[in-house]
């Protein structure tokens, strides 16, 4: 199954909808502010399932968002999973589609309807009037802003998480470097203030993963809370200086 972070992306890039999921969605007659909207209402719903289950007590890994993705037919609970289920876990899948799979999803593939055409308009090709069409800054703002207002550890580890798990998807690859770059510059720190050293190591091998991994504004932010946090050992510093020196992990 495709994760939610790759729905409605196409292999060739990000000026291509996935046309198989494209053509059974309605063309929506969208203004290029309301397309934008999408963004931020995706980087906001993301945000509120990481509050929302970590109120659960769940933290979230790529194990169990993928577990609960793997219950959902095209963002959907079905009746089949569901009798399979605990009431506990139906609540957490229903969390995940309301709040991730479906706007993460919505974003990106009602907003690309028009590249999916025949004779799709300019701004297709034009990568900067793609980007400003897409939005991709609304919706990491949203997700940083909601970081910004969250004193919970749990729920900020969750935010952040998931933040930095959305560089997962292949679309990311090819988004301009800086500007992702730049989104996390602002982002990690905010999260740095408070991550204990361990949570912080478990985040750097998680962007180690990504298409993208330890940008250069991650690798500083690391290396700072390396060198000039109070409360970590030496063998957590030389892990997160490790993290900070390789990109990807080997």
């Amino acid at each position: 199954m495709t994760s939610w972070f790759h729905r409605g992306l196409s292999t060739s890039g990000l000026r291509l909808a996935h046309l198989a999921l494209l053509m059974i969605l309605p063309p929506l007659p969208m203004t290029w502010a309301r397309v934008g909207d999408l963004a931020v209402k995706a980087g906001a719903k993301n945000a509120n399932f990481a509050i929302l289950i970590a109120r659960e007590g769940v933290r979230v890994n790529a194990d169990n968002l993928s577990w609960m993705e793997g219950r959902l037919d095209d963002c959907r609970l079905t009746k089949v999973q569901r009798a399979k289920l605990s009431e506990t876990q139906v609540h957490n899948v229903r969390l995940f589609a309301t709040n991730m799979c479906k706007p993460w999803s919505d974003w990106w593939e009602r907003s690309l309807i028009p590249c999916s055409e025949g004779k799709s308009p300019a701004w297709c090709r034009d990568q900067a009037a793609y980007l400003e069409r897409l939005n991709p800054a609304g919706y990491f703002g949203a997700m940083t802003a909601s970081l910004r207002l969250n004193s919970h550890s749990l729920e900020r580890y969750n935010l952040m998480y998931i933040m930095s798990s959305a560089l997962t998807a292949q679309v990311m690859s090819e988004l301009p470097e800086e500007q992702i770059d730049g989104w996390f510059r602002e982002a990690l720190p905010v999260y740095l203030e408070t991550a204990s050293p361990d949570e912080v190591i478990l985040m750097g091998e998680l962007f180690q993963t990504t298409w993208v991994g330890v940008l250069p504004g991650v690798a500083e932010a690391f290396t700072a809370y390396a060198e000039g946090h109070e409360g970590i050992t030496e063998t957590q510093r030389a892990a997160l200086l490790e993290i900070a020196g390789e990109r990807f992990e080997e």
